[in-house]
């Protein structure tokens, strides 16, 4: 009887490990790397974390720069060009499949290849998450901000990256509240178009300053004529009296 109840509860146990197991998400990107701007990838490694919050465990598994490799790079570096990774990130809650049943997106990003060189193999990739559980974008960075060397035939590089993995689950700020400033739109609107209802007034009540401006004016203008009239009419009687 102890037996068979101590197999039950190592059965029990086990399949309360697989399942926790099971729950706990585990993402896994390959990275890839390219030192001909994009034309071929060869793999660089593997990022495995088992969340996208910022205490999330994060692991990267790299391979060594072979010397070709290496070449490839000063070359690249030599020429102002751009060292490119790209990952392949399964996304979680898409309806849309690929070829191989899954929902995924290829994530690329770049970096001038002189900064990777005068960093000594030494960058920083950030994985961007949408807040869904879903990796959506890569950028990558160097601590050397800037290229300084005339050439870079002759450095000598580290056979390894040194490589930090940063997480930006893609925290948001406030939305805008376009609902509350459409309803005070049409409130206003509502105002001005009862207020325009009710103003009953008569056409001399509304207008009368317009009115009394346009008599001021047309008494002021028919007075200029009156003594301009008057005063070109003097002359000539004076004339006849002459005579």
């Amino acid at each position: 009887m102890m037996g068979l109840l101590q197999f039950v509860a190592c059965s029990l146990f086990c399949v309360v490990c697989v399942l926790s197991k099971e729950d706990d998400v585990l993402y896994k990107l390959e990275i890839d790397h390219s030192f001909d701007e994009g034309e071929h990838f060869t793999k660089r490694g593997v990022v495995e974390l088992d969340g996208l919050k910022q205490s999330s465990v994060v692991t990267i598994n790299q391979l060594d720069i072979s010397e070709e490799e290496q070449d490839n790079l000063l070359t690249l570096a030599a020429s102002g060009g751009y060292y490119m990774i790209r990952a392949r990130s399964v996304l979680h809650h898409v309806e849309q499949k690929d070829d191989t049943g899954e929902a995924a997106a290829v994530l690329t990003t770049f970096i001038k290849a002189c900064l990777i060189v005068e960093s000594d193999l030494r960058d920083i990739i950030t994985l961007h998450g949408d807040g869904q559980g879903n990796v959506i974008g890569i950028s990558i960075e160097a601590p050397v901000k800037e290229c300084r060397r005339s050439q870079y035939t002759t450095v000598s590089l580290m056979s390894e990256f040194f490589t930090e993995v940063l997480l930006d689950n893609g925290v948001t700020g406030p939305a805008p509240e376009v609902q509350k400033y459409l309803h005070k739109m049409e409130e206003e609107r509502k105002r001005a178009t009862l207020n325009k209802d009710q103003d009953n007034r008569s056409f001399i009540q509304k207008y009368w300053l317009h009115l009394v401006i346009g008599f001021v004016v047309f008494t002021f203008m028919n007075a200029m004529q009156t003594g301009g009239a008057a005063a070109g009419g003097s002359p000539g009687g004076g004339g006849g009296g002459g005579q």
